[in-house]
């Protein structure tokens, strides 16, 4: 795995596929949006956001989700989390 231009991912696998994750806060936040097409309901905040104050996250979205990028965060947190348990686990079969 290697960081490119502190935005993109690079990760490989056996089958010598290169996979690039896009790991820009700021573009996870606009494809988030843009997929959503809402905001969080304050149901959906307390849920999964409950320590960080409610507040719009998509600011051309009418209200309903607030802090997309607080959910960003918590996606690529997961997405690279598996892939380090992938790498791991890859690691482990070589050795």
């Amino acid at each position: 795995m290697a960081l490119v231009h502190g935005k993109t991912l690079a990760s490989s696998s056996d089958d010598s596929t290169v996979i690039l994750w896009d790991v820009d806060v700021e573009s996870g936040v606009r494809r988030v949006c843009h997929i959503a097409n809402r905001n969080v309901s304050p149901e959906e905040w307390q849920r999964y956001l409950p320590d960080t104050p409610f507040h719009k996250t998509c600011p051309d979205v009418p209200q309903g989700v607030q802090r997309a990028k607080d959910i960003c965060k918590l996606e690529w947190r997961l997405t690279l989390r598996l892939a380090r348990r992938r790498l791991h686990a890859t690691v482990s079969m070589h050795v």
